[in-house]
C-alpha cells in the first residue's frame, strides 16, 4: 500500500507553485507542469511516480524565485 502522506506532499509543493502564478487555471497549471515532466522524463506524465513530480515541482519553484 502506497503511504497516504505522499497525497500531503505533493498537494503542498502545487499549491506553492500555483501560488508563484495566481492567474493561471487549474488545468493550465496541470497542463504546464505536465510538460515540464514530459520533457524531463520523456515518457507520458500518466505514468510518473509522486516522489518525481515532487522533483519537478521543486524545480519550478525554484525557478520563479
Amino acid at each position: 500500500m502506497r503511504d497516504k502522506n505522499r497525497i500531503y506532499k505533493t498537494l503542498l509543493l502545487f499549491m506553492k507553485l500555483w501560488e508563484k502564478y495566481p492567474d493561471f487555471r487549474f488545468f493550465q497549471l496541470v497542463s504546464y507542469i505536465a510538460g515540464e515532466a514530459y520533457n524531463k522524463y520523456k515518457v507520458d506524465p500518466f505514468f510518473i511516480e509522486e516522489d518525481k513530480w515532487n522533483e519537478i515541482l521543486k524545480e519550478m519553484i525554484e525557478k520563479t524565485n
